[in-house]
């Protein structure tokens, strides 16, 4: 989880960062720029401080899909270098290594599937181990995209840690309008000013604060389920 925690304050840093910029630019007429060592001006107008504020959405989205994907990157390292048998992993985790494995198969034809279906419970039953590492992809299930709170719930019900966060992070509503806004920029549905027209900077502050705190509580959520080896089988 170290490597995780690091990597979250390194995306929260970039988003403060940029906040801090957009504060700035609020109140800023012109920039002032050194060239060929002469002082000149760039004008900001109200059209450009628009679009820099969409910009926020990429950066906000980026955090909240890398801070989920490495939890689950740190819950799929632990069972693998724990060397967790099949018999000792909960049924969750049994059952999303086995999905993420007849995944594969889906495009295969009926007889290809029970061969391959039979071959990994037999290998499964008799070495008593995962045949094939737990992965970041079985445990997220075509998550990339579209992370939002409800998301994350279905992920943690399904692997099994808890979803539970404290009341500053609003349940993480914020976190859809991100996700929603990020998906029209990056597929051309809405223009970068027809996105950031609608927010003020004391709105995207708003969604970094308790973007970050649910964050830092799905991660402690995350940390306590490796911690207590939440994902073996109960004795």
């Amino acid at each position: 989880m170290k490597a995780t925690w690091s990597d979250f304050h390194t995306r929260v840093d970039e988003v403060n960062s940029y906040l801090e910029f957009l504060e700035y630019v609020e109140i800023a007429t012109s920039v002032r720029y050194t060239q060929e060592s002469s002082q000149k001006y760039y004008q900001l107008n109200s059209d450009l401080k628009i679009v820099l504020r969409a910009n926020a959405f990429l950066l906000l989205y980026n955090l909240v899909e890398a801070t989920v994907i490495g939890g689950l990157t740190a819950i799929a390292d632990e069972v693998n270098s724990s060397s967790t048998t099949y018999s000792q992993s909960s049924e969750r985790i049994q059952r999303v290594w086995l999905r993420g494995v007849l995944a594969k198969l889906r495009e295969a034809g009926f007889d290809k599937i029970c061969t391959e279906v039979e071959a990994v419970v037999e290998e499964a039953m008799k070495s008593n181990t995962l045949p094939a590492a737990l992965s970041t992809h079985h445990l997220r299930q075509g998550a990339l995209g579209n992370i939002d709170a409800r998301r994350v719930r279905e992920i943690a019900k399904r692997v099994g840690f808890s979803a539970s966060v404290r009341a500053k992070a609003n349940g993480g509503v914020e976190l859809e309008k991100i996700k929603e806004n990020r998906n029209s920029l990056a597929h051309g549905v809405k223009t970068f000013h027809e996105c950031g027209r609608d927010y003020t900077l004391r709105q995207l502050v708003k969604m970094r604060n308790e973007t970050v705190a649910y964050l830092e509580d799905i991660l402690k959520n995350v940390e306590k389920y490796i911690r207590n080896r939440e994902f073996a089988a109960v004795p």
